[in-house]
């Protein structure tokens, strides 16, 4: 079984690149659009993240506009997350 990440970091990370991506997770829950679980699901998806420090060095250099990486576990949740808002 592959260890997960620290929480705490990937916390971090995950609500990072929402916000980078324009979404608010906490917003998005009260709206309806993400459920409590679904929030855990996507600091889960994060901490199954094999090289979370590519998120962890672009996000401080991300620029507005720029999309996020391929690379994030969470980025097409991001992606249907930012529509609904």
């Amino acid at each position: 079984m592959q260890k997960l990440g620290d929480i705490r970091k990937h916390f971090f990370l995950t609500t990072g690149m929402a916000k980078h991506a324009g979404v608010d997770l906490g917003e998005a829950i009260h709206d309806g659009h993400l459920t409590r679980e679904g929030y855990a699901e996507c600091v889960t998806r994060c901490r199954h993240c094999t090289n979370p420090g590519h998120c962890a060095e672009w996000l401080p250099e991300a620029q507005d506009g720029d999309p996020v990486p391929d690379y994030c576990e969470n980025r097409a949740i991001f992606h249907e997350l930012k529509k609904t808002g």
